[in-house]
């Protein structure tokens, strides 16, 4: 018998390798510890597509970012997401799925 109302969800483990920071998932950003992977201001995405993250800045040859991470704040501030932070994989390579965890909410 299924137990009703219940959520799954994936547990993974990623290789972030070089993330981007950014706070409204279009242009990068600083990190609210104050570090950046890359100048704050320039676009996160290679193309109009969002298929791809966009270069690490001052590498050749050119290597993408291998992930992204959204930041969370106020919306007043130009914060995307207010309550979690969210850390996007582009490539399937990266992510391994480990558990599936079914969980109801009460």
């Amino acid at each position: 018998d299924h137990p009703g109302q219940v959520y799954y969800t994936f547990a993974c483990r990623t290789i972030l390798g070089l993330p981007v920071f950014t706070k409204d998932g279009r242009l990068s950003s600083d990190t609210a510890q104050g570090e950046a992977s890359c100048p704050p201001g320039l676009p996160v995405f290679a193309g109009d597509d969002e298929r791809e993250l966009a270069g690490i800045p001052e590498v050749q040859p050119s290597i993408p970012f291998q992930s992204m991470i959204v930041e969370c704040g106020p919306a007043a501030q130009g914060y995307a997401l207010q309550r979690h932070r969210e850390i996007f994989i582009t490539h399937a390579a990266q992510i391994l799925p480990e558990f599936v965890i079914a969980y109801r909410r009460e």
